[in-house]
This record gives C-alpha cells, sequence and structure tokens, in this order.
C-alpha cells in the first residue's frame, strides 16, 4: 500500500520580480506548510496500517538539502524533479510534470496527498488538475483520515458541516490546515539506519515534450504585477468575509488598471 505525497518548495518570503514577472526564487525556502498536513495523514496511515510514504517535488536542484529532511519525519522514499525546462510553469504545466511522473515511475500507488494551497500562490487548484489528468476522485479540504476493511475513510470540511466518505478506489485528497495531523519530525525515524538519498530526475529521464512544460506549456501568462495596499487591514470583518474582500480587492485592481490608462 503506498501513498504519493506532493510536496513544495516555497520561499519563506513572497517576493516578486516585476521586471521578469515571477516570484523570486533566490531567497531562503522551505516545505509548503499546508503540506505538512497532508505529510502528517500519511505518516499516520503507515504507522498504522504500513502504508509505504513516497514525496515527490517539482522544484531547483538547490531543493535537495530541504527535502531530505523528510526523511526524518518518516518519508519512504523522496523524488525530485528538476529541470531548468520546468522554469515558469503554471499550474497546467506543473500538473503535466507531476503527472508524467507517477504515470512512468510511481504507478502503483493508492492514494495521493496534498495541502489546500501553496503559500506562495494560493490559488487552490493543482491538486484537482492533477487528479483530473490521472482520472481518479479528488476531495479537498479534508481533515481526517483512517483506513478500515481496505477503504480508506475520510473526513471533508464543507462550509458548517464535516462530510464523511469511504473511498474505495485510487483518489487524490488535498488536506485543510485544520486537519488532525501535522506532521512533525520523529527520533526514530531521524537515526533510523537507511540510506537517506533523493532521487532526482530531469527531463532527459521524464522525456516530456518542451511543449508541455515551462513558459511553452502554460496556459496562463502573467499580463502585470502590482503591490496592493489596504487601509483596513487593522479592521475586524465579521459578516460576509469572502464577499468584502472580494470586493476591495476588485475594487483595488479597477482603480490601478484606471491609472494606466
Amino acid at each position: 500500500m503506498k501513498i504519493i505525497v506532493l510536496v513544495k518548495v516555497v520561499p519563506k518570503k513572497v517576493e516578486f520580480d516585476k521586471d521578469k514577472k515571477r516570484l523570486k526564487r533566490s531567497q531562503e525556502s522551505m516545505i509548503n506548510p499546508s503540506d505538512y498536513f497532508a505529510l502528517g495523514a500519511a505518516i499516520e496511515l503507515k504507522n498504522k496500517f504500513g502504508f509505504n510514504v513516497h514525496a515527490v517535488s517539482m522544484a531547483p536542484p538547490n531543493s535537495k538539502d530541504l527535502l531530505v529532511k523528510l526523511y526524518d519525519y518518516g518519508v519512504d522514499q523522496i523524488f525530485l524533479l528538476s529541470d531548468s525546462l520546468f522554469a515558469n510553469s503554471d499550474v497546467f504545466a506543473t500538473s503535466n510534470v507531476l503527472t508524467n511522473f507517477i504515470n512512468k515511475f510511481d504507478s502503483n500507488y493508492d492514494y495521493i496527498f496534498a495541502g489546500n494551497f501553496s503559500s506562495d500562490g494560493l490559488t487552490g487548484v493543482l491538486p484537482g488538475e492533477i487528479a483530473s489528468k490521472l482520472s481518479i476522485f479528488y476531495f479537498s479540504n479534508v481533515v481526517a483520515v483512517d483506513y478500515q476493511e481496505n477503504h480508506l475513510i475520510i473526513e471533508k470540511a464543507n462550509i458548517n458541516q464535516i462530510i464523511r466518505f469511504r473511498i474505495e478506489k485510487k483518489a487524490l485528497l488535498s488536506f485543510s490546515d485544520k486537519g488532525m495531523f501535522k506532521a512533525l519530525p520523529n527520533l526514530y525515524y531521524a537515526f533510523e539506519s537507511k540510506e537517506k538519498t533523493i532521487e532526482i530526475l530531469s527531463n532527459d529521464t521524464l522525456k516530456i515534450s518542451t511543449l508541455d512544460v515551462g513558459t511553452e506549456g502554460s496556459k496562463t501568462s502573467i499580463k502585470d504585477i502590482f503591490e496592493i495596499k489596504l487601509d483596513i487591514q487593522n479592521d475586524l470583518i465579521k459578516e460576509n468575509g469572502s464577499m468584502v474582500i472580494t470586493e476591495i480587492l476588485l475594487k483595488e485592481v479597477l482603480n490601478e488598471s484606471i491609472g494606466d490608462l
């Protein structure tokens, strides 16, 4: 039984290069905070039911020093997908790389776990895109998991209620940061006597068309980057939070656009 955990390496501080219209990646990095909840759930199932846990990340080659620490949490094998061709990939192109790897090199999985959002994007659409390309079920906002009678039992937060599902087939789950499990380093795994290496795969191995990755494979392009400064950052929004924030952002974007005319 195997769980693949999708792990993203993100900058500790989100800053944009306005000239290149992309995130600055040269600064100090960390594991995406939300991914620790996916990893924690996977390790919980490993400790209770013997699941094998693989972690896979598409990131620059210098990320290996950060990713190797996941062995201390209980991960059994780590894969780093890294190639200069993958730079500037949007969600669509990134999902091409990850699904290609899974189909070719790790297809005997039972479940795929991921965080709900990445701290450098907050779109939350990558897990669903991957599930769609793999033709498997997708459940977001998962807060709890268990394993009973060869089936995965999950609890998913949905507005003001928790919905329970019994999963009989392969599925991808993205975990809420309100979940029950958050991965922590474990002394047993940290001092475990096994080789702790990372398998790095470039596109020479993955053999993905250059038209499907990077800028060429991306379906979105960034027209402009600008900073929005809000004067109400200390105000407490008590009701209709999503609507109020949407209206504020829309107003700021429109003001910025008008100012460019």
